[in-house]
């Protein structure tokens, strides 16, 4: 395992470098996680940076199967309600910092695409938000493809598209060939990513296009939200827009348009993304370069996480009391503060999540239950996020009204 301003180098990794398929890897962190009911959830990954074309990458010992039947049975994805309970429209609740990315989007591609009669695939559409900011731009034959059920009949009923259940890793053979797809944050949570790559191959017309964005891992170190933000359960790839310039290059993309921009994800917090139209041709790209930039901007974004990762857990030490204590927030910080601060040794009564989604699972062998839970709860109760916390204290007073003893991290 990789300790702290130390790489390991191995060439046995078990995944292939999702850009250029190479197993030869130099491990830079290992991730810590708790222990989770989660199907597939590991307690413990590598992120390698690949020694062929740099390409960061969560080293798991899972299949695609694996993390889609995740996203079928308890994706976050499906159900928003923390951001809107009692609104049946799946756009008001969705988060305002999501609409505001999809609606910069959805305008971005309408400049660049002007026949709006084009067959388009949002793939990984979720409850259809883009889809529906896509029709209001005049966007007339849109299709959703997304592994969960319940966001998937959530985006046939309002937008009264063809939607199908399914991973584009392997496509409904019924779904058929599209102009455009569009893959907004999604290629980040692939594990075969080079059967992405070639089920977008086979399902682009010929002069197709795709449109991608995905977090820019090199520009991490810049916009450090939380420690290890992005070295989480769900991202596990870690791009930058010259590596997907390798990857769709061999399977014979050129890129039109693209670069690097900041998206919100909270309320005054900006995000960097790679984003970029390809056009399906002919000609495959077989030139690799090594990409420096992305491999020492992971090194200086594990610097940066592993300060701010000590100062929480001073921080979760001196300031929460010896007792009892309920998390609220069943999120990827949770899962490494559990087992990486003092958490680690404090009395967890409950975790709370306002998702239905979350609620159910386990964490450090405790059921993630409703909020609700925590009415007659006289223990300190924690928030945990650092940039969703405004939101959730919100909630809190909702439900408990302005009872001592809620606590935001670090504040």
């Amino acid at each position: 395992m990789a300790q702290r301003g130390q790489r390991v180098t191995s060439l046995n990794s078990v995944r292939p470098c999702p850009t250029c398929e190479s197993h030869s890897r130099t491990v830079l962190h290992t991730q810590h996680f708790a222990e989770s009911s989660e199907l597939g959830f590991q307690t413990s990954v590598d992120i390698c940076s690949c020694d062929n074309c740099g390409c960061g990458f969560s080293d798991l010992q899972l299949v695609q199967d694996d993390f889609d039947r995740a996203y079928e049975e308890h994706s976050k994805y499906a159900d928003m309600s923390v951001f809107g309970e009692t609104s049946d429209d799946p756009r008001l609740r969705e988060s305002p910092w999501d609409l505001e990315r999809l609606s910069s989007t959805a305008s971005w591609i309408s400049e660049q695409i002007p026949h709006r009669g084009l067959r388009v695939l949002d793939a990984g559409c979720a409850t259809g938000t883009l889809i529906g900011m896509m029709q209001e731009l005049g966007f007339s034959n849109l299709v959703g493809l997304e592994p969960s059920p319940l966001a998937v009949a959530t985006t046939k009923k309002h937008y009264n598209v063809e939607a199908f259940v399914g991973s584009f890793c392997s496509p409904p053979t019924e779904i058929g060939e599209f102009d455009l797809i569009v893959l907004s944050h999604v290629l980040e949570h692939v594990v075969d990513v080079k059967a992405a790559a070639d089920g977008l191959t086979s399902m682009l017309r010929p002069d197709g296009l795709v449109y991608i964005e995905v977090p820019d891992a090199s520009r991490y170190q810049d916009f450090l939200v939380a420690p290890f933000h992005d070295f989480n359960n769900e991202h596990i790839n870690h791009f930058s827009l010259s590596c997907l310039d390798t990857l769709l290059g061999a399977r014979g993309f050129e890129r039109v348009i693209g670069g690097s921009k900041e998206v919100p994800i909270a309320p005054g917090v900006l995000y960097p993304a790679a984003y970029g139209l390809w056009k399906k041709s002919s000609r495959l790209t077989r030139e690799l370069n090594f990409d420096h930039g992305l491999r020492n901007s992971l090194d200086a974004y594990i610097a940066r996480s592993h300060e701010l990762m000590s100062r929480l857990d001073s921080w979760i030490d001196q300031h929460l009391a010896e007792g009892p204590i309920a998390l609220w927030g069943a999120g990827n910080l949770t899962f490494k503060l559990l087992v990486s601060t003092a958490l680690a040794r404090r009395d967890i009564r409950f975790i709370v999540d306002g998702s239905t989604q979350r609620q159910g699972i386990t964490m450090s062998g405790i059921v993630v239950s409703d909020p609700a839970s925590l009415t007659n709860f006289s223990g300190d109760i924690l928030i945990m996020s650092l940039h969703h916390a405004e939101s959730i204290r919100v909630a809190a007073r909702q439900l408990l009204g302005n009872r001592s003893g809620i606590h935001s991290l670090m504040n």
